[in-house]
């Protein structure tokens, strides 16, 4: 598996199976750049901007369906560079992108813990 910007999210949120998870921890640590993309996550996250900079900021950067489209695997191949790119690019931009993954990765983790508890209910219901 390549180690891409949405892998990477994917990595930091514990979305992966856990041998793609290993494979990618691994090419992570043998990365610089990707190590120095993780702290600039971080760093950026931990100082906010004022809230009109950060919109406007967004706003010229690309739409929310982009976004939306980016993170979803669904990004015409020919805009998935120009996104990385944008993204890579505006410590805003990157640190939104990777907030929206972190809060969908929670909601679909509980959704299959969810799921998992309602199907073990429903096999002991149906038990003589």
């Amino acid at each position: 598996m390549r180690l891409t910007l949405r892998t990477l999210l994917s990595y930091r949120d514990g979305t992966l199976p856990p041998n793609v998870h290993e494979e990618l921890g691994r090419k992570l640590r043998a990365s610089p750049t990707a190590q120095g993309i993780v702290e600039r996550i971080d760093r950026a996250g931990a100082t906010p901007r004022p809230l009109s900079m950060e919109v406007v900021s967004l706003m010229s950067a690309c739409s929310a369906n982009d976004v939306s489209e980016f993170l979803d695997n669904a990004l015409e191949p020919e805009k998935l560079f120009g996104m990385e790119r944008k993204c890579m690019d505006d410590d805003s931009l990157l640190v939104e992108v990777a907030s929206i993954h972190s809060i969908l990765a929670k909601e679909y983790r509980r959704d299959r813990k969810s799921t998992r508890l309602n199907s073990s209910h429903s096999s002991v219901s149906r038990m003589p």
